[in-house]
């Protein structure tokens, strides 16, 4: 996470989060789609600006799964 924003300041937190937990293996692909799968049925996957926030809501919308499949990609 932390050589991403040392390659690029501006590099949004959803990146780095994203690439982060993809690369250490961090969620189990069954947590991922337990803890999504609801969002995305309803279609209220959080926007890449609202992943940028830098807030608490991040851990509450779901981000750091979303960053991770988003980063899988």
């Amino acid at each position: 996470m932390w050589l991403i924003g040392d390659l690029n300041s501006l590099a949004p937190k959803w990146l780095c989060q994203g690439i982060a937990g993809y690369e250490v293996k961090q969620m189990p692909d069954e947590f991922i789609e337990n803890s999504t799968s609801e969002q995305i049925y309803n279609l209220v996957i959080p926007t890449f600006q609202t992943l940028n926030s830098a807030g608490w809501d991040f851990k509450t919308m779901n981000g750091f799964q979303f960053s991770y499949l988003i980063g899988e990609l």
